[in-house]
């Protein structure tokens, strides 16, 4: 078997499972993610051999035990031979079984997804939401920032025509971004699956505090330009810190339109990264 399908509750959990099943290690298969999980769903991924194993070859039958040949009557006296009469002759049917083509198998390395530009549609329902709807959000992150005993914490709701934009004012706004933004992130993950629970088919809630948001994409862009700048010049590959998916889909977007440079995203995870190289 040199490909397959597995799942579990995470993506490093799927591809555990699925090197569990291929009977091999992470550094000899190319990994595919086809849905990073979530809230009520599990990850999804495609492991492929890179070397794939040749076809096992069918075992040949096993040979019979000879029969002992019964004891021919012996024969007293010769005789003539009787005439035979003619017989039809007897065809012998063989059926033709054309052996399958084996299908190509094609290795994907990164998400396109992440290549495509930055979609200003919403992800959700797309539909505003109503004042009854901004006010159930508000109340949820209140109660969510409270159990994180942030103080000074206020929170504000504004829509937009992609969005619900949440935005949370704090005496210290780096206890709500944590490093990298990971604690923003980790609340607006759970904001919105508090939406989904209460069916509230409306667009993407976006969670800000500080403008953090604003400036993380500026600083992304100015590092990929910076970074695409070294990869020509060096004329080598070059490896960015592993983000998650919203920071690379803005890295993707930042260098689409560069003819001179292509951009890839390689591993798992939370360790999954982008690599920028010369075309």
């Amino acid at each position: 078997m040199n490909r397959i399908e597995a799942a579990g509750k995470n993506v490093d959990e799927a591809i555990k499972e699925g090197l569990k099943l291929l009977g091999t290690t992470l550094d000899e298969v190319d990994v595919k993610i086809v849905n990073e999980g979530g809230f009520f769903r599990k990850a999804q991924v495609i492991l492929t051999r890179s070397n794939p194993l040749p076809e096992r070859k069918p075992e040949p039958a096993e040979t019979s035990k000879p029969v002992k040949a019964e004891k021919q009557p012996k024969i007293m006296a010769e005789s003539e031979p009787r005439p035979v009469k003619n017989r039809k002759p007897q065809m012998e049917i063989v059926s033709v079984i054309e052996p399958e083509k084996p299908k190509a198998e094609k290795t994907v390395v990164y998400e396109k997804s992440e290549r495509t530009h930055i979609s200003k549609k919403p992800r959700f329902g797309g539909a505003d939401a109503t004042p009854e709807q901004l006010q159930q959000i508000v109340g949820f992150v209140t109660g969510l920032v409270a159990e994180l005993n942030i103080d000074g914490a206020g929170v504000t709701v504004n829509q937009s025509e992609s969005a619900v934009e949440v935005t949370i004012a704090a005496d210290k706004a780096s206890s709500i971004i944590g490093h990298r933004g990971e604690c923003l992130q980790a609340i607006q993950t759970i904001v919105n699956a508090f939406v989904r629970t209460k069916n509230m088919h409306i667009k993407k809630v976006v969670v800000n505090t500080g403008g953090y948001r604003e400036r993380r994409e500026e600083t992304l862009r100015a590092m990929a330009e910076r970074l695409a700048k070294k990869a020509l010049e060096t004329k080598r590959t070059v490896r960015m810190d592993p983000m998650n998916a919203y920071e690379r889909r803005i890295v993707h977007d930042a260098l689409g339109q560069n003819p001179m440079i292509k951009t890839e995203s390689y591993g798992s995870e939370p360790r999954r990264y982008i690599s920028i190289s010369p075309k």
